[in-house]
């Protein structure tokens, strides 16, 4: 019995080993990171990383811009962020519901995890259809995620952190309540899926959002 142990472990710990994301932290502006997923679908080389999330290291604290698709991936994304700065995180927003966005949320649950309320029902209502739909497609990189809902309305409108003022913005387009941040200090928006780069943009509502912005504004 201990030899047909060892063998299973010996098989499974490589195995598991394979699926770190490797998340290449780069800066884009002051105190800003950007981590940057894959153009592909989701599949099971890249684990369902093909999102670009973010945080902006604030002199309160760490303020992150989605979750990412698993909780392996919110798990490192937090050792990303302490590789970066020993200050704490303190407060997560999430862009909108989908699973490539917000399945990361395990890792964050000891912190404020802020969406649209619309955002938070949403997910309510879809969160577990889409996290089983992942795991059909990316597999092990899944293994232990659960669907956790925000625990923090955010209403449009300015909120500071420290030496960074985020002006809010509740929007529509990619789906019914899509939340972009604009920091008023380095003029980043952050636009979730409302702006796609080599992509194609996806709009499951019935109208076409276009957003203005600055010519020094830089889109993520």
């Amino acid at each position: 019995m201990r030899w047909i142990l060892l063998l299973v472990l010996s098989v499974s710990l490589p195995a598991m080993a394979e699926l770190e994301y490797s998340l290449k932290p780069r800066q884009i502006a002051e105190d800003t990171w950007l981590l940057e997923g894959s153009t592909d679908n989701f599949n099971k080389a890249n684990g369902g990383n093909i999102v670009n999330t973010a945080f902006i290291v604030t002199e309160q604290g760490v303020v992150v811009i989605d979750t990412g698709p698993s909780k392996r991936y919110g798990e490192a994304m937090r050792k990303t962020i302490a590789a970066i700065t020993d200050k704490p995180v303190i407060q997560v927003f999430l862009t909108h519901h989908h699973p490539d966005h917000v399945l990361g949320n395990q890792a964050f649950a000891d912190v404020p995890i802020g969406a649209l309320a619309a955002t938070t029902e949403l997910l309510h209502q879809q969160g577990d259809a889409m996290a089983e739909n992942m795991y059909r497609m990316v597999g092990d990189w899944m293994r232990g995620t659960e669907v956790v809902l925000p625990n923090q309305v955010v209403t449009p409108g300015v909120h500071s952190f420290g030496n960074h003022d985020l002006r809010v913005l509740g929007l529509g387009g990619h789906t019914a309540a899509d939340l972009a941040i604009l920091d008023q200090r380095t003029g980043v928006l952050f636009a979730g899926d409302l702006v796609f780069y080599h992509g194609f943009w996806s709009l499951t509502n019935c109208y076409l959002l276009f957003i203005a912005h600055k010519s020094d504004t830089y889109l993520i």
